[in-house]
């Protein structure tokens, strides 16, 4: 069983149309929202869309860093008298998690998180899932078991990286305490998104996706995405290798190629939502 997620979902236009087709080409079925990015509103109405013609999980893409800078740049959704340590001196949020450990009020983090998930929840989108932009709540232990908190407050299940990811030990929020507090997650999880230049372009990228669709073993599984359409406006925001990363990401996940290796291989593709209702085989 996999489970395809796409990152990101509603940064721009360009990126969300792109994620639009994968999920009505069917194997991707699970979208990460950025609630604060310029898109988000837009976004809201893709997925009213979608919804009507396709079983799919919505998460939130938990946010607290903006890397692309004052060329498309967003900020936190709570007002600067309110988290003023989550903005940067431009006024928007800070490009990266350096920066953002550095100046960030815990307490502010955890206010921007909850306001994030209720502005989606208000929206008429009840969250699946809650994930992280740029891996921030790895960075630190204390983000770690705050996010787990608010993962339990609100019933959502959470993206976990195996335990070498970690930079700080974890000593009790391992996976076993996770599932019996009522966690639930893939057994693995898999991204090549910063596999480096080998990675770079269509040949090297599909070889590793088919590869790992055909290595695949038994369990619930997860891969992300991140998607774009080759657009000169994306190139434009994130430079042209970050854009040609999604642009191909984008068109071999609209392969047949790649849905006949997954058939192949015996693949089930699922949503998040389908995640609660499976048992994991721990031992």
């Amino acid at each position: 069983l996999l489970i395809v997620n796409i990152d990101d979902f509603g940064l721009h236009e360009h990126e969300t149309l792109a994620s639009e087709e994968l999920l009505r080409f069917g194997m991707v079925k699970s979208v990460s929202i950025m609630v604060p990015c310029p898109y988000y509103r837009q976004s809201l109405v893709v997925l009213r869309e979608i919804k009507k013609i396709c079983n799919i999980s919505v998460g939130i893409h938990l946010t607290l860093t903006c890397e692309w800078g004052n060329n498309y740049g967003w900020s936190p959704v709570l007002p600067k008298k309110t988290v003023p340590t989550l903005y940067n001196n431009d006024g928007i949020m800070w490009s990266n998690n350096n920066d953002l450990l550095n100046n960030m009020n815990t307490k502010e983090v955890i206010l921007e998180l909850e306001e994030q998930i209720r502005i989606l929840i208000n929206d008429g989108i009840i969250p699946t899932h809650l994930d992280s932009h740029m891996d921030f709540y790895y960075q630190k232990h204390e983000l770690f078991e705050e996010v787990m908190k608010i993962s339990k407050k609100y019933s959502l299940n959470m993206r976990i990286w195996k335990r070498d990811k970690y930079i700080l030990p974890i000593y009790k929020y391992n996976y076993l305490w996770l599932y019996r507090n009522g966690f639930m997650f893939p057994d693995s999880q898999y991204g090549i998104y910063t596999k480096g230049e080998n990675s770079d372009d269509l040949f090297s990228r599909k070889e590793i996706y088919h590869n790992y669709l055909k290595n695949l073993t038994s369990g619930v599984h997860l891969l992300k995405l991140h998607a774009g359409n080759g657009s000169d406006v994306l190139s434009e925001i994130m430079g042209m290798q970050h854009s040609k990363k999604r642009e191909i990401d984008y068109k071999i996940w609209t392969s047949e190629e790649t849905l006949e290796i997954a058939n192949e291989n015996n693949i089930i593709f699922i949503d998040f939502d389908k995640l609660s209702l499976i048992s994991h085989d721990l031992s």
